[in-house]
């Protein structure tokens, strides 16, 4: 065998028979729903997955993507700070960010949503979870208004597992907590509508 053929056959035990992979990228055919049910259920897998759908919300609300925003909410809702509805469903969470969010020239809002500080707590049937966490709100217009973080937020969310739509939002609640200048990013004054 000449030493060409040999770097083809490393790490197999016999060196004339093709290589073998260790790992599946797609799960078997036979395998079906059950096996990714099971695959999707596993605690990092799970997490994994409710990590991408809160980092896909902050992706989408700083491309100015509200459809795309909303579609996370298609089973979900948005709650106020007090615990009540402000919109459910796809229509009604639209509702919420084309009433509340500046869009600018660039059809974005010029923002960057940095969420972090995730403490997860998922149900003994691995098919719900309640997550907390933190987001920092930066916003840069240049040059008249220069990078700076506009607001912080705790975040109160709640997902759930199905086989039909996977790990998915269920309610999001928003409480404020630190407040900087948002007149570049809010078409309603925040401080009126906050709890005193």
């Amino acid at each position: 065998m000449r030493f060409a053929e040999r770097e083809f056959t490393y790490g197999c035990r016999y060196p004339d028979r093709p290589a073998r992979r260790s790992f599946r990228v797609h799960a078997p055919k036979r395998a079906g729903a059950r096996l990714m049910a099971r695959d999707l259920l596993d605690p990092a897998n799970a997490r994994t997955a409710i990590e991408n759908l809160m980092f896909t919300y902050a992706e989408r609300i700083d491309a100015g993507d509200l459809d795309g925003l909303a579609a996370l909410f298609e089973h979900g809702r948005i709650l106020d700070t007090e615990g009540n509805v402000q919109g459910e469903g796809v229509a009604g969470v639209r509702a919420i960010y084309e009433a509340a969010t500046k869009i600018h020239a660039d059809g974005t809002p010029m923002t960057q949503h940095v969420t972090s500080n995730l403490i997860l707590e998922f149900a003994d049937d691995m098919r719900s979870a309640e997550v907390r966490s933190r987001c920092t709100v930066m916003q840069a217009l240049p040059p008249d208004f220069p990078l700076q973080p506009i607001i912080t937020n705790y975040y109160e969310d709640k997902f759930a597992y199905d086989e039909t739509r996977g790990w998915h939002f269920v309610e999001r609640k928003m409480i404020p907590k630190l407040l900087g200048d948002l007149s570049k990013h809010l078409k309603y004054d925040i401080a009126q509508v906050l709890p005193e």
